[in-house]
């Protein structure tokens, strides 16, 4: 045993764990409290009083800025209420069957959206704006409804002059009257303000572009109610306008506080180009565009700085889901977050992409993996949405929408699923591996939607979305500098692939400093139609699904994630201890389980958990080969000869039976990668990812050598 590899355990033995079925996990009782870890706030986020904003129908943190030294949060009121009312003009009685705590009458509602700002240093919300009151919706007696009922998108423009000016992108109440207003429905406003008091609508004057919005956009039977989103570049600003059902159109200014017909059309039409997200990224401005009749969504660019209409080239289709959500930069590469089910994939400035989060895939005879092993919702059929995606302090966050909660009616599910109330979030350091943050929506009061997130010099804030106990909003502090104390989690834990043993699961990890053990958390997946065939016949539910599919795109998504490898996940459960760097557990389960470890110090205190794998991993088996084709690619042609160079000695030495040598030439590779000469030359994106597999090519020899997993299949690949 090599005593100077980062893969080496402390000891020789294994664990092997009995499989637990799957059916049976439904059966069984609750399990101990003590087996059970669930990750609540792994990162120490702190709930803000922000009573006054949710009193008393404010249901959503819809959209957040930072802006001059405070965060502005824009709301919406009544969401749950606005959606049946807009639904019923379509299902007459809808409302009422489905809204029982809606007033009968939709004018009833209170809707006026507010603005507010929050002030970390003194910890104090202000309201900065509130909407006016004064469209007329219904007569004697006169009831009127608010000019503005949400606020779901904001973004900051550098003006001419170097000013920096906030805007925030409204959404009208024709949605919830469709028959009060006729021709002429008010359109969406969009809002600006130059100090974050005053704040003042961009003109909209009739007969104008964006005076007419509410009207429909020019050549479409679109009628536009919001700003969906707000994306500034250097001057400009883009905006997704549409209608409630997600039909968005991409606008674009260059003078947008001018308003009327300083706006323009900027891409095709909302009926083939509904736009879902959109993100400037290497100069160009992405749009994440909706799959028509439940077909795949797709990816555009466009020069961000080019005349408008602009002119959009293809960049990739995706896999399983419908729409795209979420799109940020994170590490120098672009990340797209999916809806039902979701996805999430990674697209690089030359627009080659990869699958982070989702199924296998096959691309021009070639199969893409996801490399974080974990395919569709990571492992949970309980996510609905990658809702939100944002770099901070050098990793990236992602909000998970989770709709596990309205499980409480059925109570023999309930009891499995109650760990998994209230939306997800999750914490990566490159984008690939995943630390589970929280489970439970911070163990709040029904929270299943993390409606948007911040980044700022204050910290990260995530802020919720809820229609039964109203928004939330959190903070996380900025990191302390030289914080310690107590256990770190063991570093990037990873599961072998299902390549290599679609049953046994080979977990290993990197030694955590300090640690003297390590405990290992297993979330045993139920596959989910034997859950739903608990609640009714699941073949009549598909059959049901598949003939609406050609009206609802929706439909399809869901029809598509029962028959995937969709599961539901039970609690992470303790599964056994070891001082060994490596774990088995033999399964029977169809679907790959969900794991992580945590580290134990010698005085018993434990740290917080690693990254969470999915075992066996749907990720590709790293081996030399695979590591060598990789090496063809790189940029940079000097470079990758002297990194081939150190990876063919090192494959020499393994199959001359010398792992030492093999492991040091190995390590010398990586190191040069990201040191030295090597490492100015090639791209930083280049860096990391081979990086990346030259780190697994090492874990996976250690395990060869362990006798875990055939070296033959490190050393010539898997077949």
């Amino acid at each position: 045993m090599r005593a100077k590899s980062r893969f080496v355990g402390l000891g020789t033995k294994g664990f092997y764990i009995p499989a637990v079925l799957a059916l049976a996990l439904l059966a069984s009782p609750s399990p101990a409290q003590d087996d059970i870890y669930q990750p609540t706030n792994e990162d120490a986020f702190r709930l803000l009083d922000s009573s006054a904003i949710a009193k008393p129908v404010s249901t959503a943190a819809a959209s957040m800025q930072w802006f001059k030294g405070d965060l502005y949060v824009g709301t919406n009121r009544a969401a749950h209420c606005v959606t049946l009312a807009g639904v019923a003009g379509m299902l007459p009685n809808l409302y009422q069957l489905l809204g029982p705590t809606c007033p009968d009458d939709p004018a009833d509602l209170a809707l006026a959206a507010e603005i507010w700002r929050y002030h970390p240093a003194t910890a104090q919300w202000a309201r900065v704006f509130a909407s006016p009151v004064d469209i007329l919706v219904r007569q004697q007696p006169n009831k009127f409804t608010a000019r503005d009922i949400a606020f779901p998108s904001m973004a900051v423009v550098k003006e001419p002059g170097g000013h920096e000016v906030l805007y925030a992108g409204g959404m009208s109440a024709a949605s919830v009257f469709p028959t009060v207003f006729g021709a002429n429905p008010p359109p969406p406003r969009l809002l600006r303000t130059t100090d974050g008091v005053k704040w003042e609508a961009v003109p909209q004057d009739p007969g104008t572009l964006l005076g007419d919005l509410g009207k429909g956009i020019p050549g479409s039977q679109v009628k536009p109610v919001l700003f969906e989103a707000l994306v500034g570049y250097r001057g400009r600003l883009f905006a997704a306008v549409g209608d409630a059902f997600g039909y968005n159109a991409l606008l674009v200014s260059s003078a947008p506080a001018s308003g009327n017909n300083a706006w323009t059309l900027g891409g095709p039409l909302p009926e083939a180009f509904p736009v879902t997200a959109l993100a400037v990224y290497n100069g160009f401005v992405y749009c994440a565009v909706a799959g028509l009749e439940g077909a795949p969504y797709r990816i555009f660019k466009a020069d961000a700085e080019g005349a408008a209409p602009l002119t959009f080239a293809p960049v990739f289709t995706g896999t399983s889901s419908w729409r795209a959500v979420s799109l940020t930069e994170f590490n120098g590469r672009l990340y797209v977050g999916t809806g039902i089910p979701p996805e999430l994939v990674r697209i690089d400035a030359d627009d080659s992409w990869e699958i982070m989060v989702g199924p296998p895939r096959v691309v021009d005879t070639d199969v893409k993996r996801p490399w974080s092993g974990v395919s569709l919702g990571l492992g949970s059929a309980y996510s609905s949405q990658f809702r939100a995606l944002t770099a901070h302090e050098g990793k990236l966050y992602l909000g998970v929408s989770d709709w596990s909660q309205i499980l409480e009616i059925v109570p023999s599910v309930a009891d499995m699923a109650q760990y998994e109330f209230g939306f997800d979030l999750f914490r990566s350091d490159d984008g690939i591996s995943w630390v589970p943050v929280t489970r439970n929506g911070f163990g709040g009061d029904h929270q299943p939607i993390p409606r948007t997130m911040a980044s700022t010099p204050a910290g990260l804030f995530v802020g919720s979305a809820s229609s039964s106990a109203g928004m939330q909003v959190w903070q996380k502090d900025p990191a302390p500098k030289g914080a310690g104390g107590g256990p770190v989690p063991p570093p990037r834990l990873e599961a072998v692939s299902e390549q290599l043993d679609d049953q046994t699961v080979v977990l290993s990890w990197e030694r955590s400093p300090g640690a003297s053990q390590y405990q290992v958390y297993r979330s045993t997946v139920v596959p989910i139609l034997d859950v739903v065939d608990g609640i009714l016949p699941a073949d009549g539910l598909l059959e049901l699904l598949q003939n609406m599919c050609g009206a609802i795109p929706l439909v399809c998504s869901l029809a598509s994630a029962l028959q995937s490898d969709l599961g539901v996940p039970g609690p992470f459960m303790s599964v056994g201890t070891t001082t060994d760097l490596f774990f088995l557990d033999v399964r029977t389960s169809p679907l790959p389980a969900l794991y992580f470890v945590r580290a134990e110090s010698p005085s018993g205190k434990v740290s917080g958990v690693s990254n969470m794998a999915g075992g066996p991993s749907h990720a590709a088996f790293i081996s030399f080969p695979m590591v060598t084709a990789r090496l063809d690619t790189a940029s940079s042609a000097k470079s990758r000869m002297r990194i081939q160079k150190l990876v063919r000695r090192a494959l020499t030495a393994a199959r001359a039976g010398d792992g030492h040598s093999s492991d040091r030439l190995l390590g010398a590779a990586e190191r040069g990668l990201k040191q030295g000469p090597i490492a100015q030359r090639m791209q930083a994106t280049e860096v990391q990812d081979l990086t990346y597999f030259l780190h697994g090519l090492q874990r996976n020899m250690w395990l060869g050598e362990q006798d875990l997993i055939p070296v033959d299949a490190v050393l010539d690949g898997v077949n």
